[in-house]
């Protein structure tokens, strides 16, 4: 993995200034980055071992009351394969949504991580907007800033 670390820590030193969409990068611990987008979104990514990916995810925000609300995220987890493997998953912290997709580290380049970031924030968009109209203000704006409380 020393090889593909070398080159993912290229590919991340090179997003930012390759997009124009793209805000900033920074890192995090050794071996995570966040990627902040012109329209407020973050993705997170991180290298993980077993087997050798990195890790990307966007936080949609808080899961509304609903029951229904709920049940989307099953459903949604159920499609993997329509979905290229991208899953949701719901922080005991909070109760917040994440959606996660893994990229196998092999081959992976530049335009890869881009557009992977490009599709995972617009997936999440529209996810958000769509549990959104599960409940009323509770649901956070897409920076994840403001987080209703209640629960």
């Amino acid at each position: 993995m020393p090889d593909s670390s070398c080159r993912l820590h290229q590919i991340m030193a090179d997003l930012g200034p390759s997009s124009p969409d793209i805000r900033a990068v920074s890192q995090g611990a050794a071996e995570s980055w966040t990627v902040l987008f012109a329209d407020d979104w973050l993705v997170h990514l991180a290298l993980r071992d077993g087997p050798s990916r990195l890790e990307l995810a966007v936080c949609l925000g808080r899961l509304p009351q609903s029951p229904e609300a709920a049940i989307q995220l099953l459903f949604f987890n159920f499609l993997t394969a329509e979905t290229g493997g991208a899953r949701m998953g719901l922080s005991a912290l909070n109760r917040q949504i994440h959606l996660f997709i893994d990229l196998p580290l092999y081959g992976i380049d530049l335009s890869c991580v881009r557009d992977t970031c490009r599709s995972l924030v617009a997936v999440g968009a529209s996810w958000a907007q769509h549990m959104a109209g599960f409940e009323g203000p509770a649901f956070p704006t897409p920076s994840g800033l403001t987080i209703d409380e209640r629960a």
